[in-house]
Protein backbone atom coordinates (compact mmCIF):
# COMPACT_ATOMS: atom_id res chain seq x y z
CA UNK A 1 0.00 0.00 0.00
CA UNK A 2 1.49 3.13 -1.23
CA UNK A 3 2.18 5.90 1.80
CA UNK A 4 1.66 9.28 0.53
CA UNK A 5 3.58 10.87 3.08
CA UNK A 6 6.84 10.26 4.72
CA UNK A 7 7.31 9.28 8.56
CA UNK A 8 8.08 12.88 9.32
CA UNK A 9 10.04 12.18 12.55
CA UNK A 10 11.76 9.63 10.74
CA UNK A 11 12.41 11.77 8.24
CA UNK A 12 14.27 14.24 9.97
CA UNK A 13 16.35 12.00 11.90
CA UNK A 14 17.24 10.92 8.33
CA UNK A 15 18.33 13.93 7.23
CA UNK A 16 20.51 14.65 10.63
CA UNK A 17 22.18 11.62 10.00
CA UNK A 18 22.61 11.69 6.42
CA UNK A 19 23.66 15.57 6.10
CA UNK A 20 27.10 16.00 3.67
CA UNK A 21 30.02 18.12 4.09
CA UNK A 22 29.85 21.07 1.28
CA UNK A 23 33.26 22.93 2.91
CA UNK A 24 35.24 21.31 0.28
CA UNK A 25 32.83 21.93 -2.83
CA UNK A 26 33.33 24.76 -4.64
CA UNK A 27 29.91 27.60 -5.37
CA UNK A 28 29.48 29.24 -8.88
CA UNK A 29 29.84 33.32 -8.66
CA UNK A 30 28.16 35.69 -10.38
CA UNK A 31 30.06 35.65 -13.59
CA UNK A 32 29.76 31.85 -14.11
CA UNK A 33 27.12 31.06 -16.58
CA UNK A 34 24.80 28.25 -16.09
CA UNK A 35 24.78 25.69 -18.70
CA UNK A 36 22.75 23.09 -17.57
CA UNK A 37 21.67 20.72 -14.94
CA UNK A 38 22.27 17.35 -13.50
CA UNK A 39 21.25 15.00 -10.92
CA UNK A 40 22.21 11.85 -9.63
CA UNK A 41 20.88 9.32 -6.47
CA UNK A 42 23.00 8.20 -3.31
CA UNK A 43 21.94 5.81 -1.18
CA UNK A 44 21.45 5.86 2.24
CA UNK A 45 22.08 3.20 4.34
CA UNK A 46 21.88 2.93 8.16
CA UNK A 47 22.80 7.12 8.62
CA UNK A 48 25.80 6.56 5.78
CA UNK A 49 25.78 7.05 2.19
CA UNK A 50 26.92 4.52 -0.32
CA UNK A 51 26.96 4.90 -4.36
CA UNK A 52 23.52 4.17 -5.48
CA UNK A 53 23.14 0.84 -7.58
CA UNK A 54 23.08 1.48 -11.06
CA UNK A 55 24.09 0.87 -14.46
CA UNK A 56 24.44 1.73 -18.16
CA UNK A 57 21.99 1.64 -20.59
CA UNK A 58 21.88 3.24 -24.23
CA UNK A 59 24.50 5.61 -23.35
CA UNK A 60 22.68 6.30 -19.72
CA UNK A 61 22.63 6.04 -16.06
CA UNK A 62 19.45 3.70 -14.98
CA UNK A 63 19.36 3.98 -10.85
CA UNK A 64 17.76 1.01 -9.17
CA UNK A 65 16.37 1.82 -5.92
CA UNK A 66 13.41 0.59 -2.89
CA UNK A 67 10.80 1.46 -1.23
CA UNK A 68 12.99 0.25 2.16
CA UNK A 69 15.97 3.03 1.74
CA UNK A 70 16.15 6.85 1.69
CA UNK A 71 17.97 7.98 -1.05
CA UNK A 72 20.36 11.63 -1.23
CA UNK A 73 18.75 13.19 -4.91
CA UNK A 74 21.42 15.99 -5.62
CA UNK A 75 20.69 18.30 -8.23
CA UNK A 76 24.10 19.53 -9.38
CA UNK A 77 24.09 23.25 -11.91
CA UNK A 78 27.24 23.37 -14.73
CA UNK A 79 28.89 26.35 -15.47
CA UNK A 80 30.38 27.17 -18.19
CA UNK A 81 33.91 28.91 -16.18
CA UNK A 82 34.64 25.20 -14.93
CA UNK A 83 32.14 22.97 -16.41
CA UNK A 84 31.86 21.29 -13.08
CA UNK A 85 29.17 20.29 -10.83
CA UNK A 86 28.58 23.18 -8.30
CA UNK A 87 26.58 23.68 -5.22
CA UNK A 88 23.75 25.83 -3.16
CA UNK A 89 21.02 25.15 -5.40
CA UNK A 90 18.38 25.59 -2.49
CA UNK A 91 15.36 23.88 -2.35
CA UNK A 92 15.04 25.33 -6.07
CA UNK A 93 13.86 21.79 -7.92
CA UNK A 94 10.89 21.68 -9.68
CA UNK A 95 9.81 18.29 -10.01
CA UNK A 96 7.37 18.21 -13.25
CA UNK A 97 6.12 14.76 -11.74
CA UNK A 98 4.73 16.58 -8.55
CA UNK A 99 1.02 15.96 -7.10
CA UNK A 100 1.05 17.70 -4.37
CA UNK A 101 3.30 20.01 -1.48
CA UNK A 102 2.54 20.44 2.11
CA UNK A 103 4.57 22.09 4.91
CA UNK A 104 5.80 20.63 8.07
CA UNK A 105 8.32 22.67 10.25
CA UNK A 106 9.17 25.23 7.50
CA UNK A 107 10.42 22.63 5.32
CA UNK A 108 8.27 21.86 2.09
CA UNK A 109 7.50 18.38 1.68
CA UNK A 110 7.60 17.43 -2.43
CA UNK A 111 4.51 14.28 -3.26
CA UNK A 112 5.03 12.63 -6.94
CA UNK A 113 4.01 9.75 -8.17
CA UNK A 114 6.67 7.61 -7.72
CA UNK A 115 7.83 9.42 -4.19
CA UNK A 116 8.53 11.96 -1.80
CA UNK A 117 11.13 14.52 -1.46
CA UNK A 118 12.05 17.28 1.04
CA UNK A 119 15.07 19.58 0.75
CA UNK A 120 17.88 19.19 3.17
CA UNK A 121 19.67 21.99 3.69
CA UNK A 122 22.64 20.92 5.46
CA UNK A 123 23.25 18.47 2.79
CA UNK A 124 21.92 20.81 0.21
CA UNK A 125 20.06 18.09 -1.85
CA UNK A 126 16.76 16.25 -1.46
CA UNK A 127 15.95 13.16 0.49
CA UNK A 128 14.15 10.90 -1.00
CA UNK A 129 11.49 7.85 -0.45
CA UNK A 130 10.29 5.80 -3.35
CA UNK A 131 7.16 4.24 -2.73
CA UNK A 132 6.01 2.54 -6.04
CA UNK A 133 7.55 -0.34 -7.48
CA UNK A 134 8.15 0.07 -11.19
CA UNK A 135 10.56 2.22 -14.21
CA UNK A 136 10.39 5.80 -14.23
CA UNK A 137 11.79 8.99 -15.10
CA UNK A 138 12.40 11.57 -12.41
CA UNK A 139 11.78 14.66 -14.77
CA UNK A 140 12.91 17.97 -12.99
CA UNK A 141 14.25 21.61 -13.38
CA UNK A 142 16.28 24.09 -12.19
CA UNK A 143 16.32 27.48 -13.45
CA UNK A 144 15.05 26.90 -17.05
CA UNK A 145 16.95 24.01 -17.13
CA UNK A 146 15.32 20.41 -17.68
CA UNK A 147 16.71 17.02 -16.85
CA UNK A 148 15.65 13.62 -16.28
CA UNK A 149 17.25 10.64 -13.65
CA UNK A 150 16.21 7.51 -15.30
CA UNK A 151 15.18 4.87 -12.25
CA UNK A 152 14.35 1.31 -11.33
CA UNK A 153 12.23 0.76 -8.07
CA UNK A 154 11.94 -2.63 -7.17
CA UNK A 155 12.20 -4.15 -4.14
CA UNK A 156 14.13 -7.65 -5.46
CA UNK A 157 16.91 -6.70 -7.30
CA UNK A 158 19.61 -8.84 -7.10
CA UNK A 159 21.86 -5.24 -7.23
CA UNK A 160 21.01 -5.18 -3.65
CA UNK A 161 22.21 -8.26 -2.33
CA UNK A 162 25.12 -6.94 -0.30
CA UNK A 163 22.78 -5.15 1.89
CA UNK A 164 20.83 -8.22 2.09
CA UNK A 165 21.30 -10.57 5.33
CA UNK A 166 20.08 -14.20 6.27
CA UNK A 167 17.55 -15.03 8.45
CA UNK A 168 19.86 -16.47 10.82
CA UNK A 169 21.28 -13.27 11.47
CA UNK A 170 18.20 -11.90 12.78
CA UNK A 171 16.82 -14.85 14.42
CA UNK A 172 20.03 -16.33 16.29
CA UNK A 173 18.31 -19.61 17.15
CA UNK A 174 17.78 -20.63 13.29
CA UNK A 175 21.45 -21.28 13.19
CA UNK A 176 21.91 -24.55 15.16
CA UNK A 177 18.33 -25.10 14.38
CA UNK A 178 18.11 -27.95 11.15
CA UNK A 179 15.17 -29.22 9.41
CA UNK A 180 15.49 -32.62 11.31
CA UNK A 181 15.45 -31.16 14.77
CA UNK A 182 12.27 -29.89 14.05
CA UNK A 183 8.77 -32.25 14.74
CA UNK A 184 5.86 -30.10 15.03
CA UNK A 185 5.00 -27.00 13.21
CA UNK A 186 2.42 -24.50 14.83
CA UNK A 187 0.92 -22.01 12.05
CA UNK A 188 -1.23 -18.93 13.56
CA UNK A 189 -2.73 -16.34 10.44
CA UNK A 190 -5.01 -13.54 11.14
CA UNK A 191 -5.67 -10.32 9.85
CA UNK A 192 -4.48 -6.57 11.13
CA UNK A 193 -6.72 -4.22 12.49
CA UNK A 194 -9.81 -5.97 12.61
CA UNK A 195 -11.98 -6.03 15.65
CA UNK A 196 -11.08 -7.67 19.37
CA UNK A 197 -12.37 -10.76 19.59
CA UNK A 198 -12.25 -11.51 16.03
CA UNK A 199 -10.23 -14.87 15.56
CA UNK A 200 -6.83 -16.03 14.09
CA UNK A 201 -6.83 -18.71 12.40
CA UNK A 202 -4.39 -21.50 14.18
CA UNK A 203 -3.02 -25.13 12.18
CA UNK A 204 -0.61 -27.82 13.37
CA UNK A 205 1.06 -30.62 11.64
CA UNK A 206 3.54 -33.01 11.52
CA UNK A 207 3.52 -33.51 7.86
CA UNK A 208 7.14 -33.81 6.35
CA UNK A 209 6.42 -32.00 4.25
CA UNK A 210 4.61 -29.43 5.87
CA UNK A 211 7.46 -29.12 7.96
CA UNK A 212 9.97 -28.56 4.95
CA UNK A 213 7.78 -25.67 3.29
CA UNK A 214 7.91 -24.16 6.26
CA UNK A 215 11.10 -24.45 7.51
CA UNK A 216 12.34 -23.11 4.36
CA UNK A 217 11.39 -19.77 5.28
CA UNK A 218 14.10 -19.91 7.39
CA UNK A 219 16.39 -19.58 3.99
CA UNK A 220 14.91 -16.84 2.99
CA UNK A 221 16.91 -12.98 2.43
CA UNK A 222 15.96 -9.77 4.18
CA UNK A 223 16.85 -6.03 4.09
CA UNK A 224 16.51 -3.33 6.74
CA UNK A 225 13.71 -1.06 6.27
CA UNK A 226 14.98 2.38 6.70
CA UNK A 227 11.30 3.50 5.70
CA UNK A 228 7.73 3.42 7.17
CA UNK A 229 7.46 0.84 4.31
CA UNK A 230 6.05 -1.51 7.24
CA UNK A 231 3.78 1.05 8.77
CA UNK A 232 1.00 -0.13 7.20
CA UNK A 233 -2.89 -0.33 8.28
CA UNK A 234 -4.59 -3.61 7.89
CA UNK A 235 -3.08 -6.58 5.91
CA UNK A 236 -2.50 -9.86 7.47
CA UNK A 237 0.17 -11.64 9.91
CA UNK A 238 1.80 -15.16 10.46
CA UNK A 239 3.03 -16.23 13.63
CA UNK A 240 5.22 -19.65 13.03
CA UNK A 241 6.20 -21.88 16.01
CA UNK A 242 8.50 -24.52 15.05
CA UNK A 243 9.13 -26.92 17.70
CA UNK A 244 11.70 -29.06 18.57
CA UNK A 245 11.86 -31.70 21.63
CA UNK A 246 10.76 -29.28 24.40
CA UNK A 247 11.71 -26.28 23.12
CA UNK A 248 9.88 -23.90 20.79
CA UNK A 249 11.16 -21.12 18.45
CA UNK A 250 8.78 -18.11 17.18
CA UNK A 251 8.83 -16.43 13.91
CA UNK A 252 6.10 -13.41 13.05
CA UNK A 253 5.57 -11.69 9.97
CA UNK A 254 3.72 -9.14 9.26
CA UNK A 255 2.42 -8.12 5.86
CA UNK A 256 5.78 -9.43 4.44
CA UNK A 257 7.94 -7.82 7.13
CA UNK A 258 9.72 -9.55 10.12
CA UNK A 259 11.24 -7.75 13.15
CA UNK A 260 13.88 -10.90 14.38
CA UNK A 261 13.62 -10.82 17.92
CA UNK A 262 12.61 -7.55 18.42
CA UNK A 263 9.38 -5.10 18.44
CA UNK A 264 8.29 -4.68 14.95
CA UNK A 265 7.14 -0.76 16.70
CA UNK A 266 11.04 -0.46 16.85
CA UNK A 267 12.69 1.80 14.11
CA UNK A 268 13.51 -0.74 11.81
CA UNK A 269 11.59 -3.94 10.60
CA UNK A 270 13.23 -6.33 7.72
CA UNK A 271 11.61 -7.10 4.43
CA UNK A 272 11.33 -10.60 3.59
CA UNK A 273 13.08 -11.63 -0.19
CA UNK A 274 14.16 -14.45 -2.60
CA UNK A 275 11.16 -17.01 -0.39
CA UNK A 276 11.96 -20.24 -0.56
CA UNK A 277 9.28 -21.04 1.65
CA UNK A 278 5.53 -20.90 2.32
CA UNK A 279 3.32 -19.32 5.03
CA UNK A 280 0.97 -22.67 4.28
CA UNK A 281 0.24 -25.51 5.71
CA UNK A 282 -1.58 -28.90 3.62
CA UNK A 283 -2.03 -31.80 6.01
CA UNK A 284 -2.70 -30.46 9.67
CA UNK A 285 -3.67 -32.64 12.17
CA UNK A 286 -5.39 -30.10 13.95
CA UNK A 287 -7.29 -26.91 12.84
CA UNK A 288 -8.98 -24.05 15.81
CA UNK A 289 -9.33 -20.47 16.68
CA UNK A 290 -7.56 -18.29 18.82
CA UNK A 291 -8.93 -14.83 19.69
CA UNK A 292 -7.42 -11.21 18.70
CA UNK A 293 -7.07 -8.96 21.44
CA UNK A 294 -5.70 -5.63 21.94
CA UNK A 295 -4.28 -3.57 25.44
CA UNK A 296 -2.65 -5.68 27.90
CA UNK A 297 -3.24 -9.34 28.33
CA UNK A 298 -5.45 -8.84 31.82
CA UNK A 299 -8.98 -8.90 32.13
CA UNK A 300 -11.90 -10.27 34.79
CA UNK A 301 -14.25 -13.05 34.82
CA UNK A 302 -17.38 -11.95 37.10
CA UNK A 303 -20.45 -14.73 38.59
CA UNK A 304 -22.93 -12.05 38.75
CA UNK A 305 -23.50 -8.02 37.98
CA UNK A 306 -23.34 -7.87 41.74
CA UNK A 307 -19.80 -9.26 41.97
CA UNK A 308 -16.87 -6.13 41.44
CA UNK A 309 -13.85 -7.90 42.18
CA UNK A 310 -14.26 -10.53 39.41
CA UNK A 311 -11.22 -13.49 39.04
CA UNK A 312 -8.21 -12.67 36.93
CA UNK A 313 -7.62 -14.46 33.10
CA UNK A 314 -4.32 -13.19 31.71
CA UNK A 315 -4.45 -15.68 28.67
CA UNK A 316 -7.45 -14.99 26.81
CA UNK A 317 -5.18 -14.74 23.27
CA UNK A 318 -3.83 -17.84 24.11
CA UNK A 319 -7.03 -19.98 23.89
CA UNK A 320 -7.47 -22.39 21.24
CA UNK A 321 -10.66 -23.53 20.83
CA UNK A 322 -13.01 -24.96 17.92
CA UNK A 323 -17.14 -24.98 17.59
CA UNK A 324 -18.88 -27.38 19.73
CA UNK A 325 -20.92 -29.53 18.16
CA UNK A 326 -22.00 -32.13 20.38
CA UNK A 327 -24.37 -31.45 23.18
CA UNK A 328 -23.97 -27.41 23.93
CA UNK A 329 -25.18 -26.28 27.43
CA UNK A 330 -28.01 -23.86 26.18
CA UNK A 331 -30.01 -25.25 28.77
CA UNK A 332 -27.84 -24.12 31.81
CA UNK A 333 -26.98 -20.94 33.31
CA UNK A 334 -23.17 -19.81 32.97
CA UNK A 335 -21.23 -20.15 35.80
CA UNK A 336 -18.81 -16.98 34.33
CA UNK A 337 -18.94 -14.10 31.72
CA UNK A 338 -16.30 -11.52 30.79
CA UNK A 339 -17.20 -8.39 29.25
CA UNK A 340 -14.47 -6.37 28.35
CA UNK A 341 -14.44 -4.39 24.76
CA UNK A 342 -10.42 -4.09 24.18
CA UNK A 343 -10.62 -7.98 24.24
CA UNK A 344 -13.99 -9.06 22.88
CA UNK A 345 -16.40 -7.41 20.20
CA UNK A 346 -19.33 -9.23 22.52
CA UNK A 347 -19.62 -10.79 26.30
CA UNK A 348 -18.21 -14.22 26.52
CA UNK A 349 -20.19 -16.80 28.74
CA UNK A 350 -18.35 -19.73 30.29
CA UNK A 351 -19.96 -23.13 31.23
CA UNK A 352 -16.98 -24.82 32.64
CA UNK A 353 -13.17 -24.95 32.06
CA UNK A 354 -13.21 -26.07 28.25
CA UNK A 355 -16.86 -24.48 26.82
CA UNK A 356 -17.78 -21.51 26.33
CA UNK A 357 -20.32 -19.90 24.42
CA UNK A 358 -19.16 -16.62 22.42
CA UNK A 359 -21.54 -14.42 19.59
CA UNK A 360 -24.23 -17.02 20.27
CA UNK A 361 -22.24 -19.85 19.16
CA UNK A 362 -20.73 -22.40 21.62
CA UNK A 363 -16.97 -23.23 21.66
CA UNK A 364 -14.75 -26.13 23.44
CA UNK A 365 -11.34 -25.50 23.97
CA UNK A 366 -8.54 -27.50 22.98
CA UNK A 367 -4.93 -28.03 24.98
CA UNK A 368 -4.22 -26.91 28.77
CA UNK A 369 -4.65 -23.55 28.69
CA UNK A 370 -8.29 -23.01 29.54
CA UNK A 371 -10.38 -21.68 32.44
CA UNK A 372 -9.82 -24.28 35.12
CA UNK A 373 -8.31 -21.52 37.44
CA UNK A 374 -12.39 -20.36 37.50
CA UNK A 375 -13.24 -23.69 38.91
CA UNK A 376 -10.75 -24.05 41.44
CA UNK A 377 -8.45 -26.54 39.09
CA UNK A 378 -5.55 -24.74 38.31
Amino acid sequence: MRQTTFLISTLLAIASLSSCTNANNKSHTSTDTITGVRGKLVLLHRGETFECPNEAMNNETVFYVNTLKYYHFRVRPIVSSTNNEVIDIGDNVVFDDEWSTYFYNETTMHSTRYGDFYYDKDADCYIAHFTKIGTFDLNFTYKEFKSIIKFVCDNESDKYDKYRADMPDIFPWAKNLSLDDVDKVRLQQGAIGVAPGSFDFVKYTTDRNDISNVYNLLLSKVMISETNAHQITGGGFNTITFFSGENKYDMKIYNGFTSGDDSLSSNFAYHIEKIPGTTRIDNPYQECYSFITYGTDDCYAYRSEEDTEGVLVNYLDKLEFVEWGDNPMDDNMPEFYIDDGLKLSSKLYIYAADRFKYDDVFYRILGDINFSNLFGQA
